[in-house]
């Protein structure tokens, strides 16, 4: 099994612009974090992780670091579900100013339940809507094939 763009992670900003237009993200600004998930304290089993800025359509995506040794399948569904964090990023924003104004007591599961539900969401539409997108061996090809 050969990995993910031979391991070249200058091809993932391509490959995810493609994906984000394909995707209704086309005014969005994506950059490819180069630090991990597990960087910014997540567990092993977190494969991406997508901080959109407040307020503007930008936002960052960082992969784990055996990104290159995952299946072709895998990567397109980390990526898209990544992605799709930009379109729910509207309703997470504002239901992050609650805690100054209900405590922390109310917040946390308020918080806790609705992330898990836009997981299990943005999970499921990611998986669907994935299988109808380019892997990246199938979108490399069409971009080197002249």
């Amino acid at each position: 099994m050969s990995e993910i763009f031979d391991g070249d992670r200058d091809y993932i900003g391509p490959y995810l612009r493609f994906l984000a237009d394909q995707m209704g993200l086309r005014d969005w600004f994506l950059y490819h974090g180069h630090s991990t998930p597990q960087d910014e304290g997540h567990s092993e089993v977190v494969g991406g992780t997508c901080t959109p800025e407040e307020g503007r359509k930008s936002a960052t995506i960082r992969l784990r670091s055996d990104w290159p040794s995952w299946d072709e399948e895998k990567f397109r569904h980390i990526c898209v579900h990544e992605l799709l964090h930009c379109h729910f990023a509207p309703v997470r924003d504002p239901l992050s100013e609650l805690e100054s104004l209900i405590g922390v007591i109310m917040f946390a599961p308020t918080w806790a339940a609705t992330t898990s539900a836009m997981e299990y969401c943005i999970d499921g539409i990611a998986y669907d809507w994935g299988r109808l997108l380019p892997t990246p061996a199938e979108w490399l090809e069409r971009e080197t094939t002249p």
